[in-house]
């Protein structure tokens, strides 16, 4: 019950500093990862299903240092970060339903608004709404 607090908190600040300045906060990012993955190692939860959740954040990363950026690097940090407090169904689905939202977002962009491919979509707030989304499935 805790942890859904937790995420939720932390996805909600992410998600308005993302959407306002497209930026993340380097420091509720930093303490979620640091205690999400002290309070797994003290519980003893750290195994190979663990570790996945963990590289899904490192993969996103690592896109982001292969698009030049394209893909944010604050976006890999907070699925980085959320890898260490949640299971990894759970952030799959969260990934799923956000980059689902994300999808029919960029396209209501470009079909409607006339946009072009460089137009930047902040992500955390679709995956905020694709946390929010997995809690009710």
């Amino acid at each position: 019950m805790w942890l859904n607090v937790v995420a939720l908190v932390f996805l909600g600040i992410n998600a308005w500093t993302d959407w306002k300045k497209q930026q993340i906060s380097l420091w509720t990012t930093g303490v979620v990862g640091i205690v999400g993955f002290l309070w797994a190692w003290h519980d003893g939860l750290i195994n190979p299903l663990y570790l996945l959740g963990v590289a899904m954040g490192l993969c996103v990363i690592g896109v982001s240092f292969l698009t030049g950026g394209e893909i944010g690097m604050g976006d890999g940090l907070v699925i980085l970060a959320l890898g260490t407090i949640l299971k990894w169904e759970q952030l799959i689905l969260s990934l799923i339903l956000g980059l689902l939202g994300c999808a029919v977002s960029a396209g209501y962009l470009v079909v409607v608004r006339h946009k072009g491919k460089k137009t930047r979509i902040p992500f955390i707030p679709y995956l905020f709404f694709g946390y929010i989304g997995g809690l009710f499935l």
